[in-house]
């Protein structure tokens, strides 16, 4: 598997440079975005079979940390909302997320109390809630170290795997969708569409709703993602470094001919969202129990908010481009 994803990221490295429409551009980009989610997550499920063979501290600490590194690949391109990534949930199946009711918690401590083990077989029966990188998070972050009876390794390593896999699928996918992709302008509006509806996402649900700016009004960090490996500000960045990477080269080669001011500003926007996002630190708990760093995040929503308006009101705009309804708004 890992030497398939790194195949995967050889061959798709250079296409980048020989784009020439804008469909090709978001192609190439996103096709190394997809290989390089394959080669890490490739690299957290070796990491998970060798750590889980002698489990202890220093195995769980380097395990953890190709799990956030496998986990801001995902961010990265999270903001594609078409194509592969819609194939048999896939999305849900790389991340569930929100979990108001805890779901990743209560179904996984279902299988770890299973009299039998949990096979490839029966978690490819299990829902979405204990697949992919939350339920790997919860078992890598909230359980020790151990060896045997209550041993969370057998169900992360079964994950892991499925994850490596799934990943890869995304990857090759994304490569046989590149025909019916570049062939078809529509698909400017759907990359334009994601990219508005990954900043809303982050600005209402990702920051508004743990900062209490939308419904309960109070401050729960464990309403972001990622809360649980103190990350949820680490993805936000990783998610605005994705749109950055992958988005928008193409959207400059839409723009740059016909409204090159607004390319411009649309740049400074980004720009100015990634640094807030920068000067902050991965976790999101802190900043929430101190008024004086809560600030900061205030900040970094404001160029959300700023970066969210300019996308609908300015680039939709000139494109000509009709937002429409989508199934997670108002969830």
């Amino acid at each position: 598997m890992k030497k398939l994803a790194c195949m995967v990221v050889a061959a798709v490295l250079p296409l980048a440079a020989h784009a020439q429409t804008p469909l090709q551009s978001w192609h190439a980009d996103l096709s190394q975005g997809y290989a390089r989610l394959a080669a890490s997550s490739g690299q957290l499920s070796e990491a998970l079979n060798q750590y889980c063979a002698m489990p202890d501290a220093a195995g769980q600490s380097a395990v953890r940390e190709q799990w956030i590194k496998a986990f801001m690949a995902w961010q990265a391109v999270r903001f594609v909302e078409f194509g592969p990534v819609e194939q048999d949930s896939m999305g849900w199946q790389m991340q569930f997320w929100p979990d108001k009711k805890n779901l990743i918690a209560r179904k996984s401590q279902m299988l770890l109390r299973s009299e039998t083990p949990v096979t490839a077989e029966k978690l490819a029966n299990e829902g979405v809630a204990v697949k992919g990188f939350p339920a790997l998070e919860y078992l890598l972050f909230e359980h020790e170290a151990k060896s045997g009876p209550g041993s969370a390794c057998p169900l992360s390593s079964v994950i892991g795997n499925q994850l490596e896999a799934n990943a890869e699928t995304l990857a090759q996918n994304w490569q046989q969708f590149q025909p019916h992709f570049e062939s078809r302008d529509t698909y400017i509006a759907d990359m334009v569409k994601s990219a508005i509806h990954a900043t809303e996402i982050i600005r209402d649900k990702r920051l508004g709703e743990p900062m209490g700016l939308h419904g309960s009004n109070r401050r729960l960090h464990f309403l972001a993602d990622a809360w649980r490996s103190e990350q949820s500000l680490a993805t936000v960045q990783a998610s605005l470094e994705g749109l950055n990477d992958y988005f928008m080269p193409g959207l400059e080669q839409v723009l740059k001919g016909s409204a090159p001011e607004l390319l411009q500003e649309t740049r400074e926007r980004l720009t100015t969202a990634l640094e807030k996002a920068h000067a902050l630190p991965p976790g999101m708990k802190a900043l929430l129990n101190n008024d004086e760093s809560y600030a900061q995040l205030q900040s970094l929503f404001i160029s959300i908010d700023a970066l969210v308006i300019h996308l609908n009101d300015r680039v939709a705009v000139e494109l000509g481009i009709v937002k429409g309804f989508n199934s997670s708004d108002g969830d």
